[in-house]
């Protein structure tokens, strides 16, 4: 080949080249514009914080939105060409080099953030999105692409529930988490609950355990519809992580079904070796009210626990089974008496002696007693398990009458409720609840007068005015 073929040759391909370039500038469709600026400036002004943000961003963005939505879920989906490929080898071999300046997970992430700007106007692109979030590779990207479907919200739910079944133990895991969130804020959306619960419940026999985690803690928002999970669930009673066991016993307390196997089962757990298995199982008993009643005498091993989640869950549980745990009342009256014991363990204490409501000539003067604690929520639980015995209360009358003077207003006023309770035992008490009454008008007019007409007999005296009930109950508190 002659120097002046070759050069010919060169300049021909040179030629083809900025021909074929300027085709394609040609026929390429413009880019749409809205207020004198092409789309590529308002997605840009996506990632751009509030502050100096176009104004008109939002609406340019909802003027272009079927644009918009087709260049996101292009990205989204994208995937890797060969010099991509080959740059991601690179960089596994050699851990230090620089990222390929225009990567594919990179266009996701950027795609994703637009999404999570755009808020509900990106929910055409939930099915786009969850693809992105099983392809991507980069921890950020997911990152991203989870928040953008956490912001599109209950659209998102059904588009993720494949991947709950996904062969990849690690997208199942993160998807199911996932769903856990979106499940939380918005409900079940897209499948039926029992449905959802019998994916999720083939996903509890998996090696892997955050796969196990993961499903359970999804199971454990869908409650009673969890009760397709109950066999695998039992089974990884016996599971040798420590964190599957203690979220299984949760799990079956949330359902409340099948006590029959259930019981029996978590009551093998209140003597696991690992503290948080043994308050899972005690809080989980609870949830089984009367029906966990053959449990009473391991719960009340429970109590004397050193561990004080163990003790504060087993004090709980027992005050939830009520007055089937007849036979703790003597252990709960011990723990009140224990003043160095931490005011939350107190607190449960007094509750379930009141929820339990029996033997009030062993638990009257530990918990008129109470009624001198130094927390505020210990005298205010007293007061309320007093005017759950009832008329058998009358020994704490004296107490009651004293808790009147409390700086506490609610102390004040459940004080009164008791001392209605107790009824015609109570009239001693009258002259201090007018007196109380003349001293805070306000406040304690309604209690005081309900209070009166009790002892007087106008209205029935009993517990049932100074039950616990959800209405009338206070924040619990965290053991230390």
């Amino acid at each position: 080949m002659t120097l002046e073929t070759s050069t010919l040759q060169r300049a021909g391909t040179v030629v083809l080249a900025v021909s074929t370039l300027a085709s394609l500038l040609f026929l390429r469709s413009p880019e749409p514009r809205h207020l004198g600026y092409p789309l590529s400036f308002w997605l840009k002004q996506l990632d751009e914080p509030e502050a100096i943000r176009h104004p008109d961003t939002r609406f340019a963005v909802e003027a272009l939105n079927s644009a918009v939505l087709s260049v996101l879920s292009r990205s989204l989906v994208a995937r890797e060409g060969l010099i991509h490929s080959a740059w991601r080898t690179i960089r596994q071999v050699f851990p230090n080099s620089s990222p390929f300046p225009h990567s594919v997970d990179e266009r996701r992430r950027d795609a994703a953030q637009a999404a999570e700007h755009l808020g509900n106007l990106a929910a055409p692109l939930a099915n786009d999105l969850v693809q992105a979030f099983r392809l991507a590779s980069e921890h950020d990207t997911r990152i991203a692409v989870a928040r953008a479907l956490t912001r599109i919200g209950a659209p998102a739910i059904p588009c993720l529930i494949p991947l709950c079944i996904d062969p990849n133990a690690a997208t199942r895991a993160r998807s199911i988490e996932l769903l856990d969130i979106l499940i939380a804020r918005h409900g079940i959306v897209g499948i039926s609950a029992p449905d959802f619960a019998t994916v999720l419940s083939t996903q509890l026999s998996v090696g892997e355990t955050n796969v196990i985690l993961a499903a359970t803690s999804v199971l454990h928002l869908l409650a009673n519809d969890a009760g397709v999970a109950i066999p695998a669930l039992l089974t990884n009673l016996e599971h040798p992580v420590p964190g599957v066991r203690a979220a299984s016993a949760r799990t079956l307390g949330r359902t409340g079904s099948h006590a029959l196997t259930c019981v029996p089962a978590l009551m093998r757990r209140l003597k696991d070796a690992d503290p948080e298995v043994q308050a899972a199982a005690a809080s989980a008993l609870g949830s089984f009210i009367h029906d966990a009643a053959p449990a009473v005498p391991d719960l009340t091993d429970a109590t004397r626990s050193a561990k004080a989640p163990v003790a504060l869950a087993a004090i709980q549980a027992l005050g939830k089974i009520g007055p089937a745990a007849e036979a703790a009342v003597p252990q709960l009256v011990t723990i009140l008496a224990l003043r160095d014991t931490a005011p939350v363990i107190r607190l449960s204490t007094v509750t379930a002696l009141g929820r339990i409501a029996r033997r009030p000539d062993l638990a009257v003067h530990p918990t008129a007693g109470a009624l001198r604690d130094p927390d505020e929520y210990v005298r205010i639980g007293a007061s309320r398990a007093l005017a759950a015995f009832g008329p058998s209360a009358a020994p704490a009358v004296p107490a009651l009458v004293a808790a009147l003077s409390d700086q506490s207003e609610s102390i004040r006023v459940s004080a009164a409720e008791a001392l209605g309770s107790i009824g015609p035992a109570a009239r001693s008490a009258i002259p201090s609840l007018q007196a109380a009454r003349n001293n805070n008008q306000s406040v304690m007019n309604p209690p005081v007068l309900a209070a009166v007409a009790r002892i007087e007999g106008y209205l029935p005296a009993g517990p049932d005015h100074g039950e616990f009930s959800p209405s009338r109950s206070f924040p619990d508190k965290s053991p230390p």
